[in-house]
C-alpha cells in the first residue's frame, strides 16, 4: 500500500486532543517563542504505508508558524511510528523539525528551528498510545489499494449494496454519483476497546473535483474485536468541512442547501443487507491488514 499525503479529519483532531499531553513540550516551546502548533492547517497531514514485512510506516506532520501565511517561511514538525501489522507494538519512533519556505529567510527561523528540535520528546509509553490510537485513525484511501476496489467490484453483495447507494443518491440529486475511487474516498479506524469503528467516507460529486457540489456519505461501521463481526452501522451526509480539519465552512449557496437537504432524505439498503454487505467488506479489508484482530488474542501456530 503507497503512501500519499493527507489532511487529518475531525474524527483523528478529535484523538489528538483526548492526547494532549503528546504534545506538551512542543506547546511549551511555542508560547516561548510565538511559532504555533497548527495540526489543523492545510499543510499539516498524514502519510500511512504498508511496507514489505508488513509493518506499517505512519508519519504526521505538522505545521508550526508565526501567522497562517505559508510563503513567508514556517517549521514542519515531523513524528514517524513503525508500528507492527496489528498496530500492537510500536517498533521505531523519531520525531524530527525542518524548515519549509523560501532559502532566503531560513536563517531568520533558526533560533526557532533550534529550540523546537531540542524539546524533551514524549515519554515511551505516550508514543505507545499516541500511534495506536491516532495512528489507526490515519485515512487509508480506498484507491491506492487494487485488492480491496477489485473486491469491491467482483463480490457481487458489494457491487449490489454500493450500486444501490448511487442509484439512490441519484434519485434525489440527478447527475451525481457515488465516487468510491475518488481520492477522498477513505475509511479510518477508530479503537474503542472491544469493538473498532470502521468509519468510511464515500464521496458524492458530480465531477472530479472537490471545489463545490460535493457531498460525502458518511458510514460508520462498529465491529466486535475478537468475532469481527458487524455489529451496527450509521449513515449520514456530511458536507467537506464536516470531514477534514483544514477545511473551512464558507457557507452552502442555494443550490448545494437544496441537494444537501435532498441527500438527507435519501434511501439505503434494508437493514439485513447493510449488514452483510459490510461484514463481507470486512472480510476485504484483512487485505489491507492482515492481522486485524483483538490485540489480547493469542495466535496458535
Amino acid at each position: 500500500m503507497s503512501g500519499i499525503p493527507s489532511a487529518f479529519t475531525r474524527d483523528t483532531l478529535g484523538l489528538m486532543g483526548e492526547q494532549a499531553q503528546f504534545f506538551d513540550s512542543v506547546v511549551k516551546v511555542s508560547r516561548q517563542t510565538g511559532v504555533g502548533l497548527q495540526i489543523s492547517s492545510p499543510g499539516s497531514h498524514s502519510v500511512i504505508e504498508r511496507m514489505s514485512n508488513g509493518d506499517w510506516s505512519l508519519q504526521l506532520s505538522y505545521v508550526l508558524d508565526d501567522n497562517y501565511r505559508d510563503d513567508d517561511g514556517r517549521l514542519s514538525l515531523t513524528d514517524t511510528f513503525v508500528l507492527t501489522s496489528n498496530f500492537a507494538e510500536l517498533n521505531k519512533y523519531s520525531r524530527k523539525v525542518d524548515y519549509v519556505g523560501p532559502q532566503k529567510l531560513a536563517a531568520l527561523w533558526q533560533d526557532r528551528k533550534k529550540a523546537f528540535a531540542q524539546a524533551n520528546l514524549p515519554e515511551v509509553e505516550q508514543w505507545k498510545q499516541f500511534s495506536q490510537q491516532v495512528g489507526q485513525s490515519l485515512i487509508r484511501p480506498v484507491f491506492t489499494n487494487n485488492e480491496i476496489w477489485q473486491r469491491i467490484a467482483t463480490e457481487k453483495i458489494l457491487l449490489n449494496y454500493f450500486t444501490q447507494l448511487g442509484e439512490a443518491a441519484w434519485a434525489k440529486v440527478p447527475g451525481l454519483s457515488l465516487k468510491i475511487l475518488d481520492p477522498e474516498s477513505h475509511y479510518q479506524v477508530i479503537d474503542h476497546g472491544a469493538e473498532r469503528e470502521l468509519v468510511f467516507h464515500w464521496v458524492l460529486d458530480r465531477d472530479n473535483g472537490p471545489e463545490s457540489g460535493r457531498y460525502f456519505l458518511t458510514e460508520r461501521v462498529r465491529v466486535h474485536q475478537a468475532s469481527q463481526e458487524v455489529t451496527r452501522i450509521q449513515r449520514s451526509i456530511t458536507a467537506p468541512h464536516e470531514v477534514w480539519a483544514h477545511r473551512q465552512y464558507n457557507g452552502l449557496n442555494a443550490t448545494e442547501k437544496n441537494e444537501y437537504s435532498r441527500l438527507r432524505t435519501m434511501s439505503f439498503p434494508d437493514h439485513a443487507s447493510s449488514l452483510a454487505a459490510y461484514q463481507k467488506l470486512v472480510d476485504v479489508l484483512k487485505l489491507d491488514n492482515h492481522d486485524w484482530k483483538d490485540r489480547s488474542a493469542t495466535q496458535e501456530l
